[in-house]
């Protein structure tokens, strides 16, 4: 039975891994920047999370295991605090979607009538003064944008106005921005110029963060693959592996797209999914082994609701969709989420029916072998 267990399971990893590498692929990733495929990918996050791992893990700690829900919901919320405190207090560069204001439009994506189009900017010239002319003195030719800018002393000051050859003593008017920078901008200077400091900090905490993504995604991928070692027979077994190789192919597909929106390479998503597709048969293997012991069964529930709020976090705060500028296309992201949704409650479903109706036809086959 553990050979057999074992061949399934790698069966079961080679298929996510090709699923993985294939949505790599140049035309894949393009399409991956959509947003239907993030509302999409968002609302399979939300299905897995709040359906499907948060139910579970709820169902069996406070029903067998007497656990108070307030406790698993508070471990829950303070995984999506921990992902959040790495994300926006440990990297200061941390940014999500970045959008600017879109002009109104009518249900079809048509510019409103009472809205019209945003004028174009007039084109750049060289002609055009970077400075004020100087009053009452006689005319002087503007300029240069270059000394204009060493005028100005800094980088944050916007210069309004240049001395004249005539008028020595006249006022200028104060800069649009104070030349000192504040501690922030400072920051933010040094960091821009190379400063190692910040860099390095910076670049840690970006690995923690995706290193968190990681792990939830792995522990994931090793539950799934504990849903094999469950399996007592060979039929069992069989039927169990269909729709396990189902949720890996969709837990690989939403895997590759969301560290891709989170910043990650190609190379590096490749490593990631040769790992991710490890962890199925590694979770069959191991709960094979361990599937006497009650703790070990205890951590999986205690991580199930761990991984669900971060699963809910990645999904409502950083594989979101950009804002709708119509309501047709509000209505396609809103049925995007649902139908990603669906698709994670039914595939559990299904999981579901396959594990007892496998149980139930051997149990008949025993019974008639026993006639």
């Amino acid at each position: 039975m553990l050979a057999a267990l074992l061949l399934v399971s790698l069966l079961v990893a080679l298929l996510a891994a090709l699923t993985g590498l294939f949505i790599l692929s140049d035309r894949a990733a393009a399409s991956a920047s959509h947003p239907l495929v993030s509302a999409g990918v968002s609302g399979l996050l939300v299905g897995v999370g709040a359906l499907v791992l948060l139910p579970e893990a709820i169902s069996d700690l406070v029903d067998c295991r007497h656990w108070p829900a307030e406790r698993l919901m508070l471990l829950f919320l303070l995984a999506m605090l921990a992902v959040f405190a790495v994300d926006h207090l440990l990297m200061p560069e941390h940014e999500h979607l970045v959008y600017t204001a879109q002009p109104k439009k009518d249900f079809f994506g048509k510019l409103s009538p009472a809205t019209p189009a945003p004028p174009l900017p007039p084109p750049p010239t060289t002609a055009t003064p970077a400075c004020l002319p100087c009053e009452p003195c006689e005319p002087c030719e503007p300029c240069e944008p270059s000394e204009a800018r060493a005028w100005s002393g800094s980088f944050w000051a916007q210069p309004r106005g240049c001395p004249c050859d005539g008028c020595d003593d006249t006022p200028l008017p104060p800069p649009l921005f104070s030349p000192h920078p504040t501690d922030a901008a400072r920051r933010v200077a040094n960091a821009d110029a190379g400063d190692e400091t910040l860099s390095n900090w910076a670049q840690r905490a970006r690995m923690c963060s995706v290193a968190l993504r990681m792990v939830a995604w792995m522990l994931h991928a090793i539950i799934d693959g504990m849903l094999l070692s469950t399996a007592d027979s060979l039929l069992v077994l069989c039927a169990t592996a269909l729709p396990v190789s189902l949720c890996a192919i969709q837990d690989v597909a939403a895997f590759t797209l969301s560290m891709m929106k989170a910043g990650c390479t190609k190379q590096q998503l490749a490593v990631g999914v040769v790992f991710f597709s490890a962890c199925f048969p590694l979770g069959a293997i191991g709960s094979y082994l361990s599937y006497e012991s009650s703790r070990s069964r205890l951590v999986v529930l205690v991580m199930r609701c761990a991984v669900a709020g971060i699963f809910v976090y990645m999904a409502l705060f950083e594989i979101k969709p950009r804002p709708a500028t119509t309501r047709a296309e509000g209505l396609q992201h809103l049925l995007a989420f649902v139908v990603g949704a669906a698709c994670a409650f039914c595939v559990e479903l299904v999981e579901d029916m396959a594990t007892s109706d496998s149980g139930d036809a051997e149990a008949t086959v025993n019974s008639s072998l026993a006639l």
